[in-house]
């Protein structure tokens, strides 16, 4: 993140979001360059840089979930004075084995709910799962139920669909499609775009039975790909999502109260 690309974002008015997973020997751990170094320190002096311009960065963690998520909101609110954030679930589908990350969240919940609620603090998936949890419909593909419409742009000009999904094996994404050639309505004739709008609203049965379905949407789309069933599968996380969405539940229901809209007669 040099000076050239600081004047770029200026220009043009582009938003920045930077990926930090938390501190030095936790974002180090995965966030390697092509030399195998930790960029933890060249994050750090990105932040730097866009706010010296008069740029505020959104910031994007992924949760590892053998992590402390007190040492990462630490470091994201304490340290470097973020109000809103993101903690995102590690990609994964049915062919891999991920580790659990119930205990991760409900531990993120906890220390967000009992401290940095009432300092202002807002973490995007926590935010999601209590509008799920509250009748609402969430604001985020990561959890909740509701139609993906994303469209994906490449650096050379190549138009797809969610990108996370590349996940599933190279190529799986890729289109004959690209902004130099087409509209960015013709994504919609993609089979692939088409389809991850379907499955993203016709869950698996299993969900349309559970408790948490809105709330949780079956999970995000990417982690119920099986080679099997394509899509048509709760979340790799399926049994981590239910503990999560329980657990937050408890901790809020106490809070709850029911207030009575009195309706004045008119005049």
């Amino acid at each position: 993140m040099d000076e050239r690309w600081v004047d770029l974002f200026q220009r043009h008015s582009i938003g920045v979001t930077i990926s930090i997973d938390g501190p030095k020997e936790v974002h180090d751990r995965s966030r390697v360059d092509f030399s195998g170094h930790g960029t933890f320190n060249k994050v750090i002096a990105a932040i730097t840089s866009l706010r010296k311009a008069g740029i505020e960065p959104g910031i994007l963690s992924v949760c590892q979930p053998s992590s402390d998520p007190k040492a990462v909101v630490s470091l994201l609110a304490d340290d470097l004075g973020f109000k809103g954030f993101d903690i995102l679930i590690p990609d994964a589908t049915h062919r891999d084995r991920p580790q659990s990350i119930s205990a991760f969240y409900r531990g993120l919940f906890d220390l967000w709910f009992d401290t940095y609620e009432a300092r202002g603090v807002r973490i995007r998936i926590l935010d999601n799962i209590l509008l799920g949890l509250l009748g609402g419909f969430s604001e985020s593909e990561s959890v909740g139920y509701g139609p993906i419409r994303r469209l994906t742009i490449l650096t050379d000009g190549s138009m797809e669909t969610l990108d996370v999904l590349r996940i599933v094996r190279q190529g799986f994404t890729a289109s004959d499609l690209n902004i130099s050639s087409h509209a960015l309505q013709e994504v919609e004739f993609d089979p692939l775009w088409q389809e991850v709008l379907s499955r993203s609203l016709l869950l698996a049965s299993e969900c349309r039975e559970c408790a948490y379905m809105t709330a949780c949407g079956g999970g995000h789309i990417a982690t119920r790909w099986s080679d099997e069933s394509r899509f048509d599968n709760p979340s790799v996380y399926c049994a981590d999502l239910k503990d999560i969405f329980s657990h937050a539940w408890r901790r809020v229901v106490p809070h709850l109260q029911l207030v009575p809209v009195v309706k004045r007669p008119s005049r």
